[in-house]
C-alpha cells in the first residue's frame, strides 16, 4: 500500500473524518483524497506534521507497512529516562553530587530524574497545544472565508 492508504487506514482506525485528520495536521482540504486519487506522493514536510499531530502513528509503517501502526507516543522519552540516555547528560562535576549516598538514598537523583520527565511532559504539552493553537487559527481564517462568501452571494441577489 502507499504511504496514503496507509494514513486513510489509520483514519479509520482512529475514527474520524480526513478532515479532521487534515485540520489537526495543518494540511489544507481534500489534501489526501488530491493524493490519493492523483497518485500523489506525500512529502517529508507533510509526515513531519503528521508526526507531530499524531505522535502515536509509527512514521515507518506509514512508509514502508512494516511494524506496528501505533507506538507509545511518550516510550523514546520513557527510554531515554530509565535507559539513562538522559543520565549521560548531567555536567560530570554534578555527576558526583546526584550519585545516590547513603544518607539521601538517592533522593538528589530520583529528584533530577523527576525534573527530567516533569520537563519533557511540559515540552510535549506545549507542543500540543501550539498545534491546537494553529488547527484553531486555520479554522478561524477558513470561518472568515466562508462569511465573506456569504455577504458576496446575498449582495449578488
Amino acid at each position: 500500500m502507499r504511504p496514503v492508504d496507509q494514513i486513510y487506514a489509520y483514519i479509520e482506525h482512529k475514527g474520524i473524518t480526513a478532515f479532521e485528520f487534515e485540520q489537526t495536521c495543518g494540511l489544507s482540504n481534500a489534501y489526501l483524497s488530491r493524493q490519493k486519487k492523483g497518485n500523489g506522493v506525500i512529502g517529508s514536510e507533510i509526515l513531519v506534521r503528521i508526526l507531530k499531530s499524531y505522535p502515536e502513528l509509527s512514521i515507518i509503517w506509514v512508509l514502508t507497512g512494516e511494524g506496528n501502526m501505533i507506538i507509545a507516543p511518550s516510550a523514546s522519552a520513557q527510554e531515554a529516562v530509565q535507559g539513562g540516555l538522559l543520565k549521560g547528560s548531567v555536567h560530570p562535576q554534578l555527576k558526583p553530587q546526584l550519585q545516590p549516598q547513603q544518607e539521601n538514598e538517592g533522593s538528589l537523583w530520583q529528584l533530577h530524574e523527576d525534573f527530567i520527565e516533569y520537563k519533557t511532559a511540559k515540552d510535549e504539552l506545549i507542543d500540543l497545544l501550539k498545534q491546537q493553537n494553529a488547527v484553531l487559527n486555520a479554522a478561524n481564517a477558513d470561518k472568515a472565508k466562508i462569511i465573506a462568501l456569504l455577504e458576496q452571494r446575498l449582495n449578488k441577489k
